[in-house]
């Protein structure tokens, strides 16, 4: 009876550590990794270029490190199948770009779905995921009756 009692606890206890380690993954080389963002695939080869001037302006703190918790936050919020981050060591700070495309805006009835897409890099200057920003707005002319819904913020899953 005691024996039965631990199989279940450690079985328990495998399954718990299975479900924290989801959504991360090991890196691999930029030019290998990529993202699906809905119904748009991100190519590391079609950032290459600006990750390069991204990194300049964080070597020269042009661009500010964000709080660690936003990205864990977002990487808890994703299924826990799918990968959604690249991570193989604690990074000592992340930071965000957005990228000038793709930009979609999406009409549906009255309203439009405005996406962007930002980088996450890391501190070892590394793509580390990909977000997608939404803000849903009405199409109304006389916008101030009208308040944006705010924006919602999601990883992209990891293709390659």
């Amino acid at each position: 009876m005691r024996f039965s009692s631990i199989a279940i606890i450690f079985q328990s206890a495998s399954i718990f550590v299975t479900t924290l380690a989801g959504g991360k993954i090991a890196h691999i080389p930029e030019s290998r990794k990529s993202f699906q963002c809905e119904r748009r695939l991100i190519l590391g080869s079609s950032y290459e270029r600006t990750l390069f001037e991204v990194l300049g302006q964080i070597r020269f703190k042009e661009i500010l490190p964000i709080d660690k918790s936003i990205i864990y936050n977002l990487v808890d919020q994703a299924d826990d199948s799918t990968n959604v981050f690249y991570e193989d060591e604690t990074p000592d700070a992340f930071f965000f770009h957005k990228l000038e495309k793709p930009v979609d805006a999406i009409k549906d009835g009255v309203y439009v779905y405005d996406t962007n897409h930002i980088l996450v890099i890391d501190n070892h200057g590394r793509t580390c995921g990909i977000v997608m920003r939404t803000v849903v707005r009405h199409r109304s002319i006389n916008r101030s009756d009208v308040p944006d819904s705010g924006a919602s913020f999601m990883l992209c899953t990891i293709t390659s």
